[in-house]
């Protein structure tokens, strides 16, 4: 298990004065990103070597709260589940012992070439590398929701794409965050993302918004093509 500390700078807040949501995903992101190139599994490492792109197909984070600048967390990041085909990854985010935010995160491989699943031995995972105990956090069923109205458009720039050379996963939860205001981003308490193909450089995305009782549902989609279904809970 990955323990790392974090202080809240200047740069993790937002217009509310708290640890952005961004930050957050970022510090998940960079969490088992980190943890798993400990054993040589970290995306670079397995694009260079195996010709195999890891990435996300899920990824669910639920926020307890979000903390004030120069607050002390502690992160931790492990392995929680290896399949065939599926890694599943968790992190927490702590303060002392108030939970800030948990994440699950599923990751497969896919073959550069013809983008075919890869079986994880293929890229390096071995039977001695450990599970660990699971968050109890699961992945609601989200339902092709007919969503319906259009609440933005995004062409995808240079700085939206990471070391694989996709748009990055956080991307796609900022341009969402971008059609929300302050007082709302504020109350949200789980994003749940399912992640069903890639995007990259000059893409245009067009977002479009269900709204339900208790939450938000939005639809990314590329060439009218869906490539990203997010739901956003609230709570106050």
């Amino acid at each position: 298990m990955l323990v790392k500390n974090h202080l809240v700078s200047c740069s993790d807040m937002d217009g509310n004065c708290s640890m952005s949501i961004i930050a957050l995903l970022n510090m998940c992101e960079d969490a088992i990103t980190e943890h798993m190139g400990s054993f040589g599994l970290d995306g670079l490492t397995v694009k260079q070597k195996h010709n195999i792109l890891l990435v996300f197909t899920k990824n669910k984070i639920e926020i307890g709260y979000l903390p004030p600048w120069l607050t002390n967390l502690t992160v931790n990041a492990w392995i929680s589940k290896i399949t065939p085909y599926k890694l599943f990854l968790n992190c927490s985010i702590m303060n002392s012992d108030i939970m800030v935010a948990q994440s699950k995160t599923e990751v497969v491989g896919i073959d550069m070439f013809n983008y075919k699943l890869k079986k994880v031995y293929e890229y390096g995972v071995v039977d001695s590398l450990n599970e660990e105990n699971e968050l109890d956090i699961n992945y609601d069923i989200i339902k092709m929701l007919e969503c319906k109205d259009l609440v933005c458009k995004r062409c995808v720039k240079a700085t939206n794409i990471d070391y694989i050379n996709h748009t990055n996963n956080v991307e796609y939860i900022r341009f969402i965050l971008d059609t929300m205001s302050l007082k709302d981003i504020k109350k949200i308490k789980s994003i749940e993302m399912i992640y069903s193909k890639q995007s990259f450089i000059n893409d245009e995305l067009s977002i479009y918004k269900t709204i339900d009782i208790d939450f938000n549902q939005f639809r990314i989609e590329k060439n009218n093509e869906t490539i990203n279904i997010t739901k956003i809970k609230f709570g106050e």
